[in-house]
């Protein structure tokens, strides 16, 4: 099948039409949201704009290594780095414990239930060191599962 000259530009045209309006769609959504959290106008566009910057800063490199070298080596040279930030944002989010106790009502992490058999003059100790080994658990095994990708990523911008 061979493609006409106005069918591909009409396909370029469409894609890029709905790309720049799910884009807008999102960024319109991103605001409202940060206003409703209680920033202000100029902190919603200030954090807005330092999201585009970032996205600028990360997204010409790896076009560049893609234009130079291939797709194909720069996903491969990302990987690494999406490992490590994986593993990262898991340990962050299972350790939020500030979240945790300030949102959850009915249904609370682990970490949360052992915070609670904190006193103020006394600890249950007896439930609390078996708790923390058990809680220990999952990010270790989710380390250990990931440990090749977070080596890798961390030595990726040392070694040339």
């Amino acid at each position: 099948m061979t493609s006409t000259p106005g069918a591909v530009q009409r396909t370029y045209l469409t894609l890029t039409l709905l790309t720049t309006f799910a884009a807008s769609f999102i960024w319109g959504v991103n605001t409202l949201f940060l206003l409703d959290a209680g920033l202000t106008n100029a902190e919603a566009f200030a954090a807005n704009a330092f999201f585009s910057a970032g996205q600028v800063v990360f997204e010409v490199p790896t076009g560049v290594v893609a234009d130079t070298r291939g797709r194909r080596f720069s996903f491969l040279l990302g990987i690494p780095a999406i490992a490590s930030l994986a593993i990262f944002q898991f340990l962050w989010v299972w350790n939020d414990l500030l979240v945790a106790l300030s949102l959850g009502r009915e249904t609370q992490p682990i970490t949360v239930a052992i915070f609670s058999q904190m006193r103020q003059f006394s600890a249950n100790i007896e439930l609390i060191a078996p708790a923390a080994f058990v809680s220990l658990a999952i990010p270790l095994a989710v380390f250990f599962a990931f440990q090749r990708y977070f080596v890798e990523g961390l030595l990726a911008g040392s070694v040339k």
